[in-house]
Parts: C-alpha cells; sequence; structure tokens
C-alpha cells in the first residue's frame, strides 16, 4: 500500500505534467492555429512516433531551442 507522502508526490507529478501539457497545448494552438483537442493529439501521436512520453514532448515544445555556442 502507497504511504500518503508517496501518493502526494505522485500527485504533484501528475499535476505538474498536466500544466506542461495544458502550456504546450496552447503554444501549438497558437503557432500551427489549432483546437484544443487537435494539441492533443499532435503532443499523443509525437509522443508515439517517438517512443517517448507526453511529458518530454511538451517539455520540448516549452523549452527554447538551444543555440550552439551560447
Amino acid at each position: 500500500m502507497k504511504t500518503l507522502e508517496t501518493e502526494v508526490a505522485d500527485l504533484y507529478e501528475r499535476l505538474e505534467t498536466r500544466k506542461l501539457l495544458d502550456r504546450a497545448k496552447g503554444i501549438l494552438m497558437k503557432a500551427l492555429n489549432l483546437s484544443e483537442p487537435e494539441a492533443f493529439s499532435w503532443i499523443q501521436k509525437t509522443a508515439m512516433d517517438q517512443r517517448t512520453s507526453m511529458k518530454a514532448v511538451a517539455e520540448a515544445i516549452i523549452s527554447p531551442p538551444s543555440i550552439p555556442g551560447s
């Protein structure tokens, strides 16, 4: 049985992931003129195609591109 502390940590992680997904969806909606369900599907499909988590895809969308030498 999970301890209360573990359960709280799990819920916190899920909330943070949800926030990231919402931010990433907003960026996609604006940049690609997508609806909210289309943006969610785009993240979901990309995650499946790349065999990674939706959280990782959302983080990649949110984080600015790195510039070599900066």
